[in-house]
């Protein structure tokens, strides 16, 4: 906020979100707490309108999936993750760096205590 960057989750992200709230003891408070969380944030959810965005995380999996990929077990919504933020950002803000390096992306992946 400092920096006035515009913050902005995908919709697969929101959805692993969302997977956590429903397996949170209390989802209903889970669910208040990820949303005030958002709010007083301002973080945009993204979703993802174009096909772009699809054939790219197609294209980075596929990469992964004939082994050019490190040994790091990965999903596709990785990739979807990774294209969208491609697409909308200058960088992707995760906790799970690891997980986004070597990936072929244009754009580098950062930790938020780094970012």
């Amino acid at each position: 906020m400092e920096k006035k960057t515009r913050l902005v989750i995908s919709d697969v992200a929101y959805a692993e979100l969302y997977t956590g709230i429903y397996l949170s003891g209390d989802p209903k408070s889970e669910e208040a707490r990820v949303q005030s969380f958002v709010a007083v944030n301002n973080i945009e959810v993204k979703t993802s309108k174009s096909l772009r965005i699809a054939r790219r995380a197609g294209e980075l999996y596929s990469r992964h999936l004939s082994g050019r990929g490190s040994g790091i077990q990965r999903i596709l919504p990785d990739f979807l993750i990774a294209a969208q933020a491609e697409a909308a950002s200058h960088a992707l803000i995760t906790w799970n760096v690891p997980d986004y390096k070597n990936l072929g992306l244009r754009i580098p992946a950062r930790s938020p205590d780094t970012a």
